[in-house]
């Protein structure tokens, strides 16, 4: 369920963004955007941190523009071309 709020931002629990985003496909890399502050996070059930959602408005530039730099799904990056 995708949930929109007042400033037209919207947000879903991760398992949703990686089932939205199929270009996604690794949960890491969204961890990891969420704990570099790149993408907003929200706890609705505060202070517990289950059903954590993420900002899909945020991850969306965030594949495109990954998917742009070379930005390969998998754990190893793809080679330079002078490398």
């Amino acid at each position: 369920m995708i949930v929109v709020d007042e400033y037209g931002d919207e947000w879903c629990t991760y398992a949703e963004a990686l089932e939205q985003v199929s270009a996604l496909t690794c949960a890491a890399t969204l961890r990891g955007w969420v704990h570099a502050g790149k993408v907003r996070v929200r706890y609705p059930f505060a202070p517990s941190r289950r059903g954590a959602m993420v900002c899909l408005t945020d991850v969306l530039p965030l594949v495109r523009d990954a998917a742009g730099a070379g930005w390969r799904r998998g754990r190893r990056a793809r080679r330079e071309a002078g490398a």
